[in-house]
């Protein structure tokens, strides 16, 4: 089982990895139960899209993949490094 710092630290990578890539230091991942089903990294500079945030991101996705159980059981761990 994943604890929310683990959840946090994963996000924090993202958000290093968002950096690296020339965006600004934001990273999520979205977490159904005890699993990560997504994660996302901030792209807004390189995609040259000030939506593509992580969260806006993972929102859209889960709006349209997740079924409503799942949906009502997920949470999003997001930060700004």
């Amino acid at each position: 089982m994943n604890t929310d710092e683990e959840y946090i630290r994963d996000a924090i990578g993202l958000a290093r990895e968002a950096a690296s890539d020339g965006n600004t230091p934001f990273g999520s991942l979205l977490v159904v139960g005890d699993t990560v089903v997504r994660r996302s990294k901030n792209t807004t500079m390189t995609d040259n899209d000030i939506t593509a945030h992580p969260e806006l991101k993972l929102a859209r996705w889960a709006a349209r993949e997740l079924d409503p159980d799942d949906l009502a059981n997920c949470t999003m761990s997001s930060v700004f490094s």
